[in-house]
């Protein structure tokens, strides 16, 4: 079940509802879809194709691409501790379950590798909200879900 039911459901999007994680009426119950969202098949800056799913940050792909270098700069920049603590003290309260405030960095950090016992690293999370763009980290997404 996907759980968002929005308002506008007769002429929304999934992609539009992916920008800026749609939540909707029963979201206190259902969640938004940063809850659901398991891939994003999407196109990179430099015109790559690429499927952003759990996977591991800090695999190493030997091709050098356009993702490996976002997840690399990802991993090093939510690696360094001084980082992660602006992050934890900065964002939102967890406890906020309906909050679209952009880039929810601090869910990706609650990821492996930087939390242990963390979920799986997906970027998903990180493109929920994101209004179809990542400014800040160099390069804008196109999404689709299948």
């Amino acid at each position: 079940m996907f759980g968002p039911e929005t308002s506008t459901a007769n002429r929304a999007m999934i992609a539009g509802m992916l920008g800026n994680n749609s939540c909707g009426l029963h979201s206190i119950v259902w969640g938004s879809v940063r809850d659901h969202i398991v891939e994003v098949n999407a196109l990179l800056s430099d015109g790559s194709e690429v499927i952003f799913k759990a996977e591991d940050i800090r695999k190493n792909d030997e091709s050098n691409s356009f993702k490996e270098k976002i997840y690399s700069e990802l991993n090093n920049l939510l690696g360094a501790e001084k980082n992660q603590s602006l992050i934890q003290n900065n964002f939102p309260k967890a406890a906020v379950s309906r909050r679209n405030s952009g880039y929810a960095l601090d869910s990706l950090i609650k990821m492996q590798p930087f939390n242990e016992n963390g979920e799986t690293f997906n970027l998903c999370k990180l493109l929920a909200d994101s209004g179809g763009t990542i400014n800040n980290i160099g390069y804008h997404c196109i999404m689709k879900i299948w």
